[in-house]
């Protein structure tokens, strides 16, 4: 079976032919697998499937109506070989009875083995109870009547449980539809489905052997998220129901109730918003990526007018001057320790530049291995001026777990950083020995940070109110992606007694138990 979407969205069921493609609309899908078929922080219930049931019948199990029948069919029997012993008069008693047994049958197995107990109780007491016994006459027309009320009471009782069966089945069914309208109006107004959730909420809702979401680009539908074996094509399910022109939605499994539709339009209305959340979410992202390489470029574009125009007219300068002819040995060597001084500062305003265009576009690719501190503190404070640096190293310090070559960069950097705002005090350089990591301490005794501007000191060409020449505002940016590239965590503390200190954790490097090789980490 399967159903053929309208274009006023209702839902018909049919069993379509093999390439049978009427209906569909044309246009390409408006979007891929990817965008909408995320695993969601938490799967929304619907409380279970759909109570089912056909037609007017309760939705009672086989078992509940095969008991009906056994209790329709014994009771009479079972109350007929007991009754038969007692003295005569006992027919109003009999007839309390099998009352009895056919209000059992209906409460059990419906309104069919009630009338069913009925007429069997009918015959059993006209037969067993009713003078003459032994013949189907009614000699007391006063019996005629008792037996007849007991048919009509019987009647009547069976046909008011079967109601009251089918009315608490209907209700239960409408309780049910409301929880689940309830949970994708709560899903529409959070925005936290994705496809799959909703085509897992779907076959679970219905009971059905699986639930696709199918998507149609250039013609050929594909299944964009599933909840069971997947369907490839629209008149493969048993029923479907359209979401817009280029997805619809599939079942295959049991045939449905026509009053299902509300219930599969709300799914299907669903599906098409957490698609359009999905488009919407998209555009933002790229909106707010080109907002920040705007941002991005015009920081840049700002700080090549100023900082890296510095040291290029420091070079020029001192290229002129070692050009001219009357320079003496003195006034040489002199130009050559600036045009160096220079080289060495635009080559680490190009470094960060270069560390911070790989970050961002996620070409950084380090390689961790066990590492001893001995082997990347000292180079990372050697370029530093005499006397501005104080590095306090254990020997016996444990060995660390990353990259030395960006673990290297991100202490230069910090210590860099560090004696820029030293006010010309040294800085320490120290180490702190933790349970899993070891923890690096870069302290200096300038005028520190305010509390509230320690995240946006992170941030790409932040420069709080640093006026002087020589950086970008890269320095910290580049050492905090690097930290996270590596493993490691950056963090920031107060100075006791003025100052800054950056924390660098490092994870410690657990030996391989014996016998198995050590590996490196990419």
């Amino acid at each position: 079976m399967s159903e053929r979407p309208q274009r006023d969205g209702s839902v018909r069921h049919h069993r379509a032919p093999p390439g049978d493609t009427s209906g569909e609309a044309s246009g390409e899908a408006a979007i891929g697998e990817a965008a909408i078929g995320e695993t969601s922080t938490g799967e929304t219930s619907t409380g279970g499937p759909l109570p089912r049931g056909h037609g007017d019948e309760p939705a009672l199990s086989g078992r509940r109506r095969l008991v009906g029948w056994v209790l329709a069919l014994v009771l009479p029997l079972l109350l007929t070989a007991g009754l038969r012993g007692l003295a005569t008069g006992r027919l109003p008693l009999a007839v309390l009875l099998f009352l009895a047994a056919a209000v059992l049958a209906a409460l059990e197995g419906g309104m069919l083995p009630a009338l069913a107990s009925a007429i069997l109780g009918f015959l059993l007491l006209n037969w067993y109870f009713t003078p003459p016994v032994g013949r189907w006459n009614i000699a007391e027309p006063t019996d005629l009547v008792t037996l007849l009320v007991y048919v009509a009471v019987a009647s009547g009782v069976a046909t008011v449980v079967h109601r009251a069966s089918r009315g608490a089945a209907e209700a239960a069914r409408a309780r049910a539809e409301a929880a689940t309208l309830a949970s994708l109006s709560h899903s529409v107004l959070t925005g936290q489905d994705t496809a799959q959730v909703v085509v897992t909420r779907l076959r679970a809702a219905f009971d059905q052997e699986s639930a696709t979401l199918l998507g149609r680009t250039g013609g050929d539908w594909r299944p964009l998220a599933s909840a069971g074996p997947a369907v490839g094509r629209p008149e493969d399910a048993d029923t479907r129901v359209p979401v817009d022109p280029d997805h619809v939605l599939v079942l295959r499994g049991p045939a449905l109730r026509p009053g299902d539709q509300r219930v599969l339009e709300a799914f299907a209305v669903q599906a098409g918003l957490v698609m359009e959340y999905r488009r919407l979410r998209e555009s933002e992202s790229r909106a707010a990526a080109l907002e920040r390489a705007e941002a991005t470029s015009t920081a840049l574009l700002r700080g090549v007018s100023h900082d890296l125009r510095t040291p290029l007219a420091t070079i020029r300068a001192a290229l002129d001057g070692l050009a001219a002819p009357a320079v003496g040995d003195a006034d040489r060597g002199v130009l050559i320790e600036t045009l160096g001084a220079a080289v060495e500062r635009l080559q680490a305003l190009i470094d960060n530049l270069l560390d911070l265009s790989r970050l961002q576009t996620g070409l950084l690719h380090p390689v961790l291995r066990p590492v001893s501190l001995e082997e990347v503190l000292p180079p990372a404070v050697a370029d530093q001026p005499p006397g501005s640096v104080v590095l306090e190293l254990d020997e016996s310090t444990p060995l660390v777990l990353t990259d030395p070559g960006l673990l290297e960069r991100v202490v230069a950097n910090l210590v860099t950083n560090a004696v820029r705002f030293a006010d010309g005090t040294p800085v320490r350089v120290g180490t702190r020995v933790q349970p899993d990591e070891i923890t690096v301490q870069v302290t200096d005794r300038g005028p520190g940070v305010p509390p509230e501007d320690r995240d946006r000191m992170f941030e790409p060409f932040q420069r709080l109110d640093d006026g002087a020449p020589g950086g970008l505002g890269l320095g910290l940016a580049v050492a905090r992606g690097l930290a996270g590239a590596v493993g490691g965590n950056l963090r920031v503390e107060d100075t006791p007694g003025g100052g800054l200190t950056m924390l660098l954790d490092v994870p410690r490097h657990r030996p391989a138990p014996p016998g198995e090789p050590q590996t490196e980490v990419r």
